[in-house]
């Protein structure tokens, strides 16, 4: 093979590897407006579901929801771009959920 048809090789590989990764980034941005459709305004969820996880703060636009552990009351800090932690208070010990009873 000669040189310029390796160069040629190679460079139809990189389009291929950068159509392909800019799909895999279209796919997650039209996924996530998807799933900020329903949290248009920061609300508060006060039903009562059997499911341990609940959403109980989701700011609008904002990357960030806040979820509660059921069993434990427990808030979670997660991030539409993958991160998920433990939220403390002053004294560093888990935040636990009042019921929404403090603002």
């Amino acid at each position: 093979m000669k040189f310029s048809e390796k160069i040629y090789v190679r460079t139809v590989a990189l389009l291929v590897i950068l159509i392909i990764a800019m799909l895999v980034v279209s796919v997650a941005f039209a996924v996530a407006g998807e799933c900020d459709k329903n949290a248009t305004k920061t609300e508060t969820v006060v039903e009562h579901s059997q499911q341990r996880f609940q959403r109980v703060v989701k700011a609008d636009k904002s990357p960030l929801t806040v979820y509660v552990d059921t069993e434990t009351n427990v808030m979670y800090l997660i991030s539409n771009y993958g991160g998920a932690c433990v939220m403390f208070d002053a004294e560093g010990k888990p935040l636990l959920w009042d019921g929404g009873a403090t603002k």
